[in-house]
């Protein structure tokens, strides 16, 4: 017993030890009482070290599997240090098949991770803070079922 115990925790440190070389930012921002407000807007903070390189942004979603709907509208703006809107998008995130029901993310129980590609080999024009702010577009004021929504900025072309 002793011997898996060790093995298992060496495993575990291994796990939590590595290192994805291509993520900038990987940040989730979590919702009181899992409902999402028409009036809470995440932001998410980020730099930019490298404008010569090209980057991979995404939305995560996390959400009960007693969400009411099938899809997700989300809005996003991606800004420079300056407040100027350089991107302006909303996008339809599907979170259950349409014709089974089945949720579209990977989970654990009842609830589930979805990673939403919004921006790929996305191309900054100088190096400095950027920021994202999320909004939900659903129609309703207090959204039920989100836990929490984040933001990953990864590297494009950087093996994890």
């Amino acid at each position: 017993m002793r011997r898996f115990f060790l093995a298992f925790s060496g495993l575990l440190f291994l796990m939590l030890s590595s290192c994805d070389k291509s993520k900038i930012f990987d940040t989730n921002y979590e919702f009181p009482y899992e409902k999402w407000n028409v009036s809470n807007t995440p932001e998410f903070n980020f730099d930019i070290k490298n404008p010569e390189e090209k980057y991979n942004l995404s939305i995560n979603v996390r959400n009960g599997i007693d969400y009411p709907y099938q899809n997700l509208y989300v809005n996003y703006q991606l800004q420079d240090s300056e407040g100027k809107v350089l991107k302006d998008t909303l996008e339809n995130i599907l979170l259950f098949d349409s014709k089974t029901g089945k949720p579209e993310g990977l989970g654990y129980g009842d609830v589930y991770d979805l990673e939403k590609p919004i921006l790929n080999e996305y191309k900054f024009n100088n190096a400095g803070s950027f920021k994202v702010v999320l909004k939900q577009m659903m129609r309703v004021d207090d959204l039920e079922g989100i836990t929490s929504v984040g933001l990953k900025v990864t590297q494009s072309g950087i093996e994890k």
